[in-house]
């Protein structure tokens, strides 16, 4: 063998060592590159994981919570309906208890008007029986007044009797009575005599 084929042949085992060392390091390369992917990859699963668990806590959680919130609400709807109950049978029985007091104070209230009406009708007779009285006094005051009355016409009668007699005496020159005398006498008698009548 030449130089040249020597040359070849060296090139050749050269050329296919570096082949080989190119096909190593690229399978190192790959190999390390599968590596840090796969670490990658299961970091980012675990994370994933981590994360989708911790979601799920959370919605548990929330889950959770709405249900007590929601047992909570029931309870709470349980007891207004209770107390509504209990609010319905109290009215009802204030209800009824009422209408006993008014069925009780309706027949009271008769009785007390019935007692009343009774106390009215003795006043009523009381207080008739006095006015019949003052009309009994009232009509004896007016008989009184009557008489009066009559009287005083009885002696208006008679003036021209006294007119008479003091005509004789007034002409028989009696000095006890004069013209003035006599016309204040006869305005004190009319005058008084006005007085009873008005009265009447």
């Amino acid at each position: 063998m030449d130089e040249f084929g020597q040359l070849l042949t060296s090139f050749a085992k050269h050329v296919e060592k570096s082949k080989k060392h190119q096909k190593e390091a690229a399978n190192k390369i790959a190999s390390k590159t599968r590596e840090r992917l796969l670490h990658e990859t299961s970091q980012t699963v675990a994370a994933l994981r981590e994360k989708a668990k911790k979601q799920q806590e959370t919605a548990a959680c929330n889950v959770r919570t709405n249900i007590d919130k929601v047992n909570t609400s029931v309870r709470t709807i349980k007891e207004l309906l209770s107390a509504y109950d209990q609010i319905f049978y109290e009215v009802d029985r204030l209800t009824e208890e009422t209408n006993k007091e008014l069925d009780s104070l309706l027949t009271q209230h008769s009785t007390e008007v019935h007692d009343i009406e009774q106390a009215m009708e003795s006043e009523t007779e009381v207080i008739k029986s006095a006015f019949m009285k003052k009309i009994d006094n009232a009509a004896s005051s007016q008989e009184e007044k009557v008489r009066s009355c009559l009287l005083s016409l009885k002696k208006v009668t008679q003036l021209p009797l006294f007119l008479k007699w003091h005509q004789s005496c007034f002409h028989s020159s009696n000095p006890m009575l004069s013209q003035e005398r006599f016309k204040e006498h006869m305005k004190v008698a009319l005058n008084r005599l006005y007085r009873e009548a008005e009265a009447f």
